[in-house]
């Protein structure tokens, strides 16, 4: 699948949609640059995971997550006497599905109005055999250690790093689809991409949308520069494949 020429800033954590999703009431060409922010951040095809921790400003010292709810782990405890709330928020995003194409696309022409007939080709072009997740990342308060730790990470990592810990399954598939290829971030893309195989050998899709859910899981272990050591963030996120159609065709 080409890639497509357009920087894309997406405020994480951002608000959910209405009840009537933008993608089913209007055609992409109507939407705002609102519109494709939610999309790109809060939609069946974009999801979160947050890593809560709790730190002393001074040391900013992790205190040790434990997990709570799926998709979000905090340190356990009331933060004590000095110490604040730090989130990593992990953003991904299916690059591949349909709909996180139509708004890359709409964010293209609404800078770029005379680039329809590129925008038009970027959407239609075949889906190829292979499942994108892009992974972003970013942190509240802004700034803090961690997240140059996992920029740093994320840089330096090779498939290596990934292919024991980062793979897809469903509520049909048991076995783990295990992540087949890494891009780090580069000049031209800021943030990097999980890759998936799309069909097994015979050329069947591993994900149909028929399953009740499909769930990311990736174990990461990253080098803490300030302290020494790893900080375990153990991302697990559920799709729900019922919501993630567009005009009555799955999309992933």
């Amino acid at each position: 699948m080409k890639s497509f020429g357009i920087a894309v800033a997406v405020t994480l954590l951002a608000g959910i949609l209405s009840a009537a999703e933008i993608w089913d009431k209007a055609d992409y060409t109507a939407w705002s640059q609102k519109d494709c922010e939610q999309i790109l951040a809060k939609s069946p095809w974009a999801f979160q995971y947050v890593h809560t921790n709790f730190y002393r400003p001074a040391t900013n010292i992790s205190a040790g997550p434990g997990t709570t709810t799926d998709g979000e782990t905090n340190a356990g405890f009331e933060p004590q006497s000095g110490e604040r709330e730090s989130r990593i928020i992990f953003q991904f995003v299916l690059l591949t599905a349909k709909p996180i194409r139509m708004a890359r696309a709409r964010m293209l022409l609404l800078q770029s109005p005379g680039m329809t007939a590129q925008a038009e080709q970027f959407i239609n072009q075949p889906v190829g055999n292979e499942i994108l997740v892009q992974v972003q990342y970013a942190s509240r308060p802004p700034g803090i250690s961690a997240i140059h730790d996992i920029q740093n990470y994320f840089r330096r990592a090779t498939i290596n790093d990934f292919q024991g810990n980062t793979f897809l399954t469903s509520s049909e598939r048991k076995e783990p689809l295990h992540i087949s290829r890494y891009e780090r971030p580069t000049e031209k893309n800021a943030f990097s991409v999980f890759v998936f195989p799309r069909f097994d050998a015979s050329g069947k899709p591993y994900f149909n949308g028929k399953e009740k859910s499909i769930t990311l899981r990736s174990d990461l272990k990253i080098p803490v520069a300030q302290r020494g050591g790893r900080e375990s963030y153990s991302v697990f996120v559920k799709m729900e494949p019922k919501k993630m159609v567009l005009q009555n065709e799955f999309y992933m």
